[in-house]
Parts: C-alpha cells; structure tokens; sequence
C-alpha cells in the first residue's frame, strides 16, 4: 500500500543574535607572512601565540604545531617528534647556533628547560635546504631569544594551580619582566626573571608473571608486584638579560646572560 503526502514549505527570516569579527595580532600576521616568504616547508609562531596558553614549557607550546608531537617525561613535554621521527633525527638550535645533545644515548636535545616567555619566537624547517646541516632529517627548531621592544615595558604574571591527584594547590607560576630601549632607541635592555613550583607526583604499579617451568602448558602465575608512591616536585628558578644594539638597518650585536 502507498500513500503520497504533500508537504508545503514557505521562506521564513531567521535573525541572527550578533556577528563577531576577529583580527590577526600583529606579531602573529608577521610570522604567517614569513612562512609565505620562505623557499622551504616552515613553520613561525610569534610569541604571543607562545604566551597565550598556559603551557609547561617551551616544548609543550611548540608541539602545537601541524605535524609536531610531544614526547613527554615525568608529565612534562621533554622532546620534539617531527613529522614521526624521533627526536635523535631533528636538530635544535638558538638563535640559529645547534644546542648540544642532552642525552648520553642519542643527538636528542632536551628544552623542557627553557621558558616560552623567553622566546621571541620560533621558527621550525621541516625540510632541509643546500645551507642547512645535513644531520637532522626530521627537521630543525630554531628558538630565537627576545628583544627589547620599544618604549618602557613592565610585565607581571601570577598563576596559582591544584593538582587533584595529590590534593595539592601548591603549584604556582611568578614571571617579572622590565625593558627600555636607550640612545635613540638604538641600545635596548630587557631583564626578566621567573619562578615556577609544580607537582608532578605519580603512583605506578608493576607486575612480573610467568609459566611454571614443570608445566608448560600450565596457567600463568603471577610472580611479583609493585606499588610505586612517586613523590616529584620541580622547582624552577631563572633570570634573563638581554641586550640588543643596532648599528645599521641589517646589523645588531646581542648579548644575553
């Protein structure tokens, strides 16, 4: 049996509540013009996209990026995985000079040491060019330190934290910041200090099990198990000085301590 059923349907205005219209930050379009500009596959993040989220480190703000992940280590970003490769295969360099590798195992090179709100920026090549070095494959992270900006600056942050598993609320996170640019704003200073304290506390379990020996066939025995109370609370103390003097349009000396 079939029935047909007419169905009639007339225009109607729908009003919408508001309209929201964001603009690009200025440091952020910068960096987006730069990966347009460049002869390779690269990646720019300005630092206020750095800053902008509460991350642990400058790792954990990096691996935000297409095509990066973040190896981590005690509940901390330690280490850059590009494009899938480990981070033995990628190199890491500030202000264009490679670090030295932090590992006795491998060429990996740890920055979970090093504060985003240090960084001026950061600029990652996911493939290499003939004026490269030829050691990372995966890729390479360029960390460039800040500059003072123009005019007097003073910036201060406070974060305060709670970690449930612990029942702890004595994570915290103090940044202090001052800058001014002298001589014509050709010589500019920035001094920065920050100190962070956070509970990375963990409770692990272990077991060790295996076949009786008489009876291969037998049921698998549990042998031994352990339960681990991990007391870890980091501590972290750092201050910063930067000096930039520009002698020509394409010329800056810089010192940083």
């Amino acid at each position: 049996e079939q029935s047909a059923i007419d169905i009639s349907m007339g225009p109607d205005i729908q009003a919408l509540e508001e309209v929201v219209i964001t603009a690009q930050g200025r440091g952020q379009k910068q960096a987006v013009q730069q990966q347009i500009n460049s002869n390779t596959i690269k990646n720019v993040v300005a630092p206020d996209r750095l800053q902008e989220n509460p991350d642990a480190n400058a790792t954990e703000a990096i691996g935000r990026l297409p095509g990066i992940s973040v190896i981590r280590s005690g509940g901390e970003g330690a280490g850059l995985v590009i494009r899938g490769l480990e981070p033995r295969y990628a190199a890491v360099s500030l202000n264009g000079i490679q670090m030295a590798s932090t590992s006795g195992e491998n060429r990996g090179t740890n920055i979970s040491g090093i504060s985003q709100y240090a960084l001026q920026g950061v600029e990652v090549y996911k493939s290499l060019t003939a004026d490269m070095e030829a050691n990372s494959v995966a890729g390479t992270v360029n960390l460039k330190l800040r500059e003072a900006p123009q005019n007097f600056h003073v910036n201060v942050m406070a974060q305060g934290g709670y970690n449930r598993l612990n029942d702890y609320w004595g994570n915290y996170k103090f940044l202090g910041e001052v800058s001014n640019r002298f001589l014509k704003e050709k010589l500019g200073v920035l001094i920065s200090a920050n100190a962070e304290r956070v509970n990375r506390s963990i409770q692990t379990m272990s077991a060790g099990y295996g076949i009786d020996g008489n009876d291969p066939e037998g049921d698998i025995l549990l042998g031994s198990v352990n339960l681990n109370d991990i007391s870890s609370i980091i501590y972290r103390r750092s201050a910063m000085l930067s000096l930039d003097y520009t002698l020509s349009p394409g010329t800056t000396l810089m010192l940083y301590g």
